[in-house]
């Protein structure tokens, strides 16, 4: 079974218990983890993942894209799709910190009131996180902040982990996934169809639209340019995703 609530601050927790392995869709952000006494962290997603299975109960924080380095004071881009003991990312003080507020997640389903992993949030990165959802080319985004496209991308790799092209193609992949069907990827937005919007309010739903539609209101080239993201950034096609929603 697999929860999972906000915490504020751009902060998702999460707890699964008894579930098989599986493979996680990139979403670009970053989890702190409590696997029985150990604690992990998930670098910045821009890969598909694949997980074990849970052992007791598991709890995360999942740090939207753009928010975790500041706050755990580590460079992303040196585990950036990869998975390690949080102690070797950040030392050994600031894990037992991380580690008291996961046993209080997990043991009471509230964070401490003192709350090390909050901070205040630069303007720009949400400026970013915006644009990547429309799909907005690197140099018109740098242009907006008076930023070089140089000057943005090192600004990324020291705060996401990644370049700007990567959290593009990640919310490029959530929009698609959203349209294949409810409950998967990012919340619905404007290009979601209206099969989707029948389908969430339990009418008979239409047709599901063609992958040639769902690539095209996502912002893809062509069904073949989603096919090839989705392989990378999902571990499976849009027609198996499309598939198993049936």
């Amino acid at each position: 079974m697999y929860t999972e609530g906000s915490l504020g601050c751009g902060r998702t927790v999460w707890r699964s218990r008894g579930a098989v392995a599986a493979v996680i869709p990139a979403d670009g952000c970053i989890d702190v983890i409590l696997r029985g006494d150990d604690v992990h962290l998930a670098g910045p997603s821009t890969t598909c993942i694949p997980t074990s299975p849970d052992v007791g109960e598991t709890v995360g924080i999942r740090f939207d894209p753009g928010l975790a380095a500041g706050v755990l004071r580590f460079n992303p881009t040196e585990v950036r799709d990869l998975a390690a003991p949080l102690r070797d990312v950040v030392g050994a003080a600031r894990t037992a910190e991380v580690a008291r507020i996961l046993r209080t997640l997990r043991s009471f389903g509230t964070a401490p009131r003192a709350d090390l992993l909050t901070s205040p949030v630069d303007g720009w990165v949400g400026v970013i996180r915006r644009a990547a959802a429309t799909g907005a080319g690197a140099a018109q985004v740098a242009g907006k902040i008076g930023w070089s496209t140089r000057h943005l991308r090192r600004r990324m790799l020291a705060t996401f982990g990644y370049g700007y092209g990567a959290l593009v193609r990640v919310a490029r992949m959530r929009r698609a996934l959203s349209l294949l069907g409810p409950g998967r990827g990012s919340p619905a937005g404007p290009a979601t169809t209206h099969w989707l919007s029948r389908a969430a309010t339990k009418e008979q739903p239409e047709p599901k639209p063609p992958l040639t539609d769902v690539a095209h209101a996502a912002g893809y080239a062509d069904q073949a340019h989603m096919t090839r993201d989705f392989r990378l950034l999902v571990g499976r096609t849009p027609a198996q995703v499309a598939g198993s929603q049936a």
